[in-house]
């Protein structure tokens, strides 16, 4: 598996990650709609809240975004597919594609 993001980030850290979101959502989306993230992630994953998180509207344009308590990225790889060739061009691919999620979830 190739995987990076915020898993069940402590509570400043998945506050800040979500004011984040609510304040810069155009590029959120528009990191997570990039054409090589989709290829190597599809969606973002994570188990999600059933309600809003305090302070936040439920109509809140993106609250699926923000009900979120993990926020993955996720690319499963068979065990056959490591030995082959090529296959460090994809890791590296894979994580040149995910670094722009990371950043975002890490800098406040």
């Amino acid at each position: 598996m190739i995987a990076g993001g915020a898993y069940t980030p402590p509570s400043p850290w998945l506050n800040a990650i979500r004011e984040k979101i609510s304040e810069e959502t155009s590029e959120f989306v528009r990191i997570i709609n990039d054409r090589n993230f989709v290829k190597y992630f599809g969606k973002i994953q994570g188990e999600k809240l059933k309600t809003a998180p305090k302070g936040y509207p439920s109509d809140h344009p993106y609250i699926e975004f923000l009900k979120m308590k993990s926020f993955l990225a996720l690319n499963e790889v068979a065990d056959a597919r490591v030995v082959e060739p090529g296959f460090f061009g994809h890791v590296v691919n894979a994580f040149r594609a995910m670094k722009p999620f990371n950043d975002f979830l890490s800098t406040f």
